[in-house]
């Protein structure tokens, strides 16, 4: 199912000096039958704690609690997990991607932005290049692009809404206004190159309705390299209302004959008057169908076929890793305001969240 995966807010950084250490996932110890105590590793690779006070970049101090704030909403207070980006690049022996297989999903996040020398596995058995294809980003578009800035309406008009505490992305999102004379559409400007016939890609938009119960579908537009249209591929109508709130979704194709770009754009099959909000845009390969910021995405690993139920899909890999993390329950969450009109943000110790 199509999902929003947050994100540490971009204005938020780690410090010089926050501790990154590794944490064994535990040991399973028996005595039942044996001798001497016996202890069986259940195997999992290490992972990431982090423990920093976190620097945030905004200035006067309610900007900075605004921040805040809309950032623990979004996660629950801190309960549901996010993404982190460490700031120095490392070598990386054993990445969790993604959840476990399941026979269908071919595409998976590789947790490391601009990775190099990259081994991946299935199980504990290294795969030939020739089985899979590594992207560079989980989502294509740039971070304006992602929050539905550059784009453009059809049958709607504008309203840039800037208030990150209100979008799901936690940046703007975009405010359409029908006017009238046909069902509106909202679609990226840019062509995104790289696509060849054949290539499968995934586009992924947020949707918040108001007013009347509407339906709302997610589309790919495919263009020649000359900027030709092709043909469109459309996701299936969604009826979304008011009561649903932010509600994702998206739309998985293969690209035509001749296609060498692509654009998405999500449009609701009404003429009624009341706005509606879209954020999240997103774009892309494979069956990937999870939205992150494109700033803070991880790679993607793409396999030819997919694999099997269970089979669990890592990585080695050399570069920045992105780590999905949870604030321990036990932190407080305070932010202190300080008379220089500057903001504290609490001390906060972060466990990586491996996907099952």
């Amino acid at each position: 199912m199509a999902r929003v995966d947050h994100h540490l807010p971009t204005a938020i950084k780690m410090p010089h000096g926050a501790l990154v250490t590794p944490d064994r996932p535990g040991v399973v110890v028996s005595e039942r039958g044996l001798p001497v105590r016996g202890a069986t590793d259940w195997g999992a690779p290490v992972l990431r704690s982090y423990q920093f006070e976190p620097i945030l970049l905004k200035y006067p101090a309610e900007a900075a609690v605004e921040e805040w704030d809309a950032f623990l909403r979004r996660t629950s207070n801190g309960s549901l997990p996010f993404w982190l980006k460490e700031p120095l690049s490392d070598t990386h022996p054993r990445l969790h991607c993604g959840p476990l297989g399941d026979g269908s999903r071919t595409s998976f996040p590789l947790p490391c932005q601009s990775a190099s020398n990259v081994v991946v596995f299935l199980d504990t058995i290294p795969q030939p290049t020739s089985g899979y294809t590594l992207h560079s980003a989980a989502n294509l578009l740039t971070d304006a692009e992602a929050e539905c800035g550059d784009w453009t309406l059809w049958g709607s008009i504008l309203v840039a809404f800037a208030n990150p505490s209100f979008g799901l992305s936690g940046l703007s999102c975009l405010k359409v206004i029908p006017v009238g004379g046909g069902n509106p559409i909202a679609y990226l400007n840019r062509r995104v190159t790289g696509f060849s016939p054949g290539d499968e890609a995934t586009g992924i938009f947020a949707v918040l309705n108001t007013g009347a119960s509407r339906n709302y579908r997610a589309e790919i537009r495919w263009y020649t390299a000359g900027d030709g249209f092709i043909s469109m591929s459309m996701g299936s109508w969604t009826t979304i209302a008011t009561t649903d709130g932010w509600v994702v979704i998206s739309v998985t194709d293969t690209a035509p004959a001749t296609a060498a770009k692509a654009r998405v754009s999500v449009q609701a099959n009404s003429t009624a008057t009341d706005p509606f909000y879209a954020d999240c845009a997103g774009l892309a390969r494979g069956d990937y169908d999870r939205w992150h910021l494109p700033s803070m995405a991880p790679g993607l690993i793409e396999f030819g076929t997919a694999p099997a139920s269970r089979e669990r899909v890592s990585a080695y890999a050399e570069g920045y890793r992105v780590t999905r993390v949870r604030i321990r329950s036990n932190d407080d969450l305070a932010a202190k305001v300080m008379t220089s009109g500057r903001t504290q943000l609490p001390r906060l110790t972060l466990d990586e969240d491996p996907e099952y």
